[in-house]
């Protein structure tokens, strides 16, 4: 008996006769005739399967996640192996931490398409910061540096600021 995950996937396989037209499918229904392309098949999808477990997918279908590199381990690869551009990428990821750089989602979307850099498809801002970083590692630092230096910074009160604001009350008191 066919199960529905098997019929799901017929159902897939006709669904290819838009893109191959019905040749192919009548020359392949030939082929499987054969006692011995049965066999030759029956190996290929066997082994098809335990090549895909073994690179991580599950048996429904989806990929499995692995543990991924996070911005931070990625980073400290860099620092070792290039200290002038892991020093414009930490700036870069640390402002966009702290929104002081591209704060909304909109904003990271044009600049990514204005410096024609891959599509970033994340649903939020806090997930298109990982796949920005990376998609600017290959760079140069000159090239990272001119990119992100040319942001426009929104004035938030971060530490540094408040630190900032305390020395001037400070110093105006003992005036």
């Amino acid at each position: 008996m066919i199960t529905r995950q098997q019929k799901d996937l017929l159902i897939d396989l006709a669904k290819l006769f838009d893109k191959y037209g019905t040749q192919p499918f009548e020359e392949l229904a030939e082929l499987l005739s054969s006692p011995e392309t049965v066999e030759l098949w029956v190996n290929f999808l066997r082994e098809s399967s335990v090549t895909a477990q073994k690179a991580g997918f599950e048996q429904s279908g989806k990929r499995k996640r692995g543990p991924r590199q996070t911005v931070k381990s990625e980073l400290e690869r860099i620092k070792s192996e290039n200290p002038k551009k892991y020093k414009a990428l930490k700036w870069f990821h640390d402002a966009l931490l702290s929104k002081t750089v591209l704060p909304n989602l909109r904003d990271v979307r044009n600049f990514v398409q204005n410096r024609d850099l891959p599509v970033i498809t994340a649903k939020s801002r806090e997930q298109t910061i990982f796949p920005l970083i990376q998609s600017l590692i290959p760079l140069d630092a000159d090239t990272i540096n001119e990119i992100v230096g040319s942001l426009p910074h929104s004035h938030t009160e971060s530490f540094n600021d408040l630190e900032e604001w305390a020395k001037i009350i400070m110093d105006e008191k003992h005036e």
